[in-house]
């Protein structure tokens, strides 16, 4: 048995880091994650805010148009709803296809997709308070403190940057004809929400080289560990002793069942003999 005193000092072997993969501990970054999806979503508004805005604002104009008879009768409100609520399903539908996209494409840069019946169980450990305090105050929960702060403080700097620089064009907005108001106003939602993810790439840029060392570092193995897990995949010394001595008795039995049909046998009286 490992000598649980000692230091994990060795890196973790494949076989510990297939066996930590099936249990599903992957390295996992959520700052990337959240990243991407972000990112995703404010490209795809931007890109698409101004068309999307406007059909937005042309189904509302058409679903409000109703004459008060046509509201109140249900064979008219009904479908003008379910019309009204598929088509801005089909509006939003690009937006939410990046944004799923990015949400799957996220955990392939780190870990991979992994899917693990054992990280499905229900772990009752995690429901004592005491874990859970020490989850807290860890190192790792400082980790993750920190991250949050910085986030804030992050983001807070980058809008506050942001909205000096768009103040005159959000004043402006009340100046334009309807129509170019609400496409105008998408634009510059889906900008400021590009521009504020940019940061939360950079928290991402330092959070996912952490995990990668963190995920590491709880795998490590005492050199104890490492002898027992070789021993284990190929066996003791004396073990594979035995086998050995097993092949070569086989071999030496399969040669002499041969002899008999040999042409010719060259011997030496001393080492071996060879039949041909």
């Amino acid at each position: 048995m490992a000598d649980s005193g000692q230091e994990k000092t060795e890196r973790a072997t494949p076989k510990r880091l297939d066996d930590a993969r099936k249990k599903g501990q992957v390295p996992r970054s959520i700052e990337l994650s959240m990243a991407a999806v972000c990112i995703a979503a404010s490209a795809a508004i931007y890109a698409l805010g101004r068309g999307t805005a406007g059909q937005f604002a042309e189904l509302m104009r058409g679903s409000l148009s109703l004459t008060a008879y046509e509201a109140v009768g249900d064979d008219v409100i009904w479908p003008a709803l379910t019309d009204a609520g598929g088509q801005a399903i089909l509006l939003i539908l690009p937006i939410l296809g990046a944004t799923f996209l990015a949400a799957l494409a996220a955990p392939l840069a780190i870990g991979g997709w992994n899917f693990s019946s054992q990280a499905l169980m229900p772990k009752f450990s995690k429901l004592n308070p005491l874990t859970g305090l020490g989850r807290i105050f860890s190192a790792r929960g400082s980790v993750e403190l920190g991250k949050g702060i910085a986030k804030v403080v992050v983001i807070g700097l980058i809008a506050t940057v942001l909205l000096k620089g768009l103040t005159s064009q959000m004043l402006g907005l009340s100046s334009e004809p309807l129509n170019s108001a609400i496409g105008h106003s998408a634009a510059l939602a889906g900008y400021s929400l590009l521009v504020l993810s940019c940061g939360l790439v950079a928290i991402a840029a330092v959070d996912v080289p952490f995990q990668l060392w963190q995920h590491s570092k709880e795998l490590r193995m005492t050199r104890e560990e490492v002898r027992e897990e070789y021993k284990e995949s190929e066996g003791s010394p004396e073990t594979r002793g035995r086998i050995r001595e097993a092949q070569k008795a086989l071999a030496r039995g399969r040669m002499m069942q041969e002899i008999p049909t040999a042409d010719v046998i060259v011997t030496n009286p001393t080492h071996f003999a060879v039949a041909l």
